[in-house]
């Protein structure tokens, strides 16, 4: 029922999208999947088919930054727990090794900026994760002393993380970002430097006729769904 769905699938232009569309719901379902059981099966099959979107899509940069600001916002919410750790860790670790065997990737898949979320919240779910783990060992006293002990080792190691990422991006031209991401950030920076990219009719700002016209019936049913996954979400618990 919606264009903007139908010109990306397999109904419309038979594209890289056509493939990339579902890997990319693929990969959230699993995620989701692995959420909710905890299973170390479903956490591979989720890195595997990240490997798939990568290897279909440059837009596989969308679930790595996605899936991290859900891990922290459960974590900021204190909704952590062991299965958000299963569901996030392997898909940061395996995933990322599958994506750096795709010659079009490499190393890309640890350079550039688009991938500094993922490994910093990597770093915080750790941190979160060795917290809970001392809390259950230790008397109350010697928690406090212990998370102040882990706290600080943590900053340090952030402010390690934080210098080596934004020495590595001073030494980029773009500072780490690709034209794809630049262009987001500024719309006219896509004209000024990079044509084929300016080229391209969907990376050209979209009129609002043409807005809801590609969005279609799912204008009318955001406020629905809205409802709708607010009620889920209150009874949804991750303990």
């Amino acid at each position: 029922m919606v264009p903007s769905y139908i010109s990306r699938s397999v109904a419309g232009s038979y594209d890289n999208e056509a493939v990339a569309i579902f890997a990319l719901i693929f990969t959230f379902y699993l995620y989701i999947k692995t959420l909710n059981t905890g299973s170390l099966f479903y956490a591979t099959l989720n890195a595997i088919a990240y490997f798939y979107m990568v290897c279909s899509w440059g837009g596989y940069t969308f679930i790595i930054n996605l899936i991290p600001m859900h891990v922290l916002l459960c974590i900021v919410t204190g909704r952590y727990s062991p299965r958000l750790y299963i569901a996030y860790a392997p898909l940061v670790v395996l995933g990322t090794l599958l994506a750096a065997l795709v010659p079009v990737v490499g190393f890309n898949a640890v350079l550039t900026s688009e991938h500094f979320a993922s490994f910093l919240v990597f770093i915080i779910i750790h941190v979160v994760a060795l917290v809970y783990y001392i809390k259950g060992i230790l008397s109350p006293k010697m928690f406090k002393v212990a998370v102040t002990l882990v706290v600080s080792i943590g900053l340090v190691v952030c402010l390690i993380v934080v210098a080596v990422l934004v020495a590595l991006v001073a030494s980029s031209p773009t500072g780490g970002w690709s034209g794809r991401s630049l262009s987001l950030l500024d719309p006219t920076y896509a004209s000024k430097y990079i044509q084929i990219i300016a080229s391209v009719s969907e990376h050209q700002p979209p009129t609002w006729p043409s807005y809801f016209m590609d969005i279609n019936v799912l204008a009318f049913l955001l406020r629905a769904f809205r409802l709708y996954l607010m009620r889920a979400l209150s009874w949804y618990s991750i303990s």
